[in-house]
């Protein structure tokens, strides 16, 4: 969770973006690892863009193991830990584990996950595990 709430930090008062890897067993997702990515929005203040050729070389570097991209992490700079109307607006893979981090003035407050729920433009909040890499 350090490595979360460093990147969300550095990169104040941006958003900071980034991917969530781990593995799911027994229908339980445990985090294992954090990978920060640039945030290549046009509006990095608003928004977040983690630049394709990132995601898809952490997919080739994964393949093979017994770890996956569980899905990514951006942080809500002076907003709480919670989906954005633009968040609900970017839902494209509903297996997909978004992560929060709210940042007030520099500082990180709550990380949050949230899996999109069947109904459009809705998130439910889910509980987690976080490995000891985190």
């Amino acid at each position: 969770m350090a490595a979360i709430r460093q990147h969300a930090e550095d990169t104040y008062p941006n958003e900071c973006c980034g991917l969530l890897i781990g593995q799911i067993t027994d229908g339980t997702a445990k985090i294992t690892d954090f990978i920060p990515c640039q945030n290549i929005s046009d509006t990095p203040a608003k928004a977040f863009e983690i630049l394709p050729t990132d995601i898809i070389s952490w997919q080739k570097k994964l393949r093979g193991t017994n770890t996956q991209i569980l899905g990514h992490l951006h942080s809500h700079p002076n907003h709480p830990a919670e989906p954005s109307d633009r968040d609900r607006e970017q839902i494209s893979d509903p297996l997909m584990i978004w992560g929060i981090c709210s940042v007030k003035e520099g500082i990180s407050e709550e990380v949050r996950f949230f899996l999109p729920t069947g109904r459009k433009f809705s998130f439910s909040s889910i509980s987690f595990k976080i490995g000891n890499e985190l």
